[in-house]
């Protein structure tokens, strides 16, 4: 959220900006959750991105590592504001504005459409994160994503989706038992700290 208040402060007055992020947090359309403590929503449709991809791209994505949470973040969450050069960045956000988060699924699509080989030969995971962070994606082929993932193919693949079945999918087979698993730990973390007030000390 700090990412994109601080763009919108350059360029409109600060109630503006706030009735802005306002929106973006509340309405379906746009980062519902995605500024939360824990960015659960934020990942969950990472995951359903990647649901999206072909078979052998979201093999070779998961034995590199790179699990969707650790890059969505930064591309939805963040707007790609940390990442995109801004010759990019603003034709990315006014596609963004006009049709919501669904433009954010079609332009992870995109992405990996146009990046297929590069992901695919990338010997590490570092090389492959370089890429995901476009500091290593030529800016013509990075333009050719954004434009792209307004294509009707796109918009279509996205739109035939039932996102809230598939929201609740990614949910429980790749974050619940992780998130339990955590809040577990910590519950008996916790359980072993507890002093009882009739425990003598020897």
């Amino acid at each position: 959220m700090g990412y994109v208040a601080g763009l919108m402060c350059l360029f409109f007055d600060p109630a503006t900006v706030f009735k802005v992020l306002t929106v973006l947090n509340d309405h379906p359309k746009f980062l519902p959750g995605y500024w939360r403590g824990e960015a659960t929503a934020c990942a969950v449709d990472g995951y359903v991105c990647i649901g999206l991809l072909k078979p052998t791209m979201r093999d070779r994505l998961l034995k590199l590592g790179l699990l969707p949470e650790t890059f969505v973040q930064k591309w939805f969450a963040g707007l790609c504001i940390h990442h995109l050069p801004y010759s990019l960045l603003f034709d990315f956000l006014d596609r963004f504005f006009a049709a919501g988060n669904s433009y954010l699924f079609q332009f992870f699509i995109a992405f990996f459409d146009e990046f297929d080989q590069d992901i695919m030969n990338a010997a590490s995971n570092p090389e492959a994160n370089m890429l995901i962070r476009f500091e290593s994606a030529p800016e013509p082929r990075l333009r050719r994503v954004v434009e792209a993932a307004s294509q009707p193919r796109y918009e279509a693949q996205v739109a035939c989706m039932d996102l809230h079945r598939k929201r609740c999918d990614a949910f429980e087979v790749t974050l619940s038992r992780r998130l339990q698993s955590a809040n577990e730990g910590m519950w008996a973390k916790r359980d072993d700290e507890i002093t009882f007030s009739d425990r003598r000390t020897e």
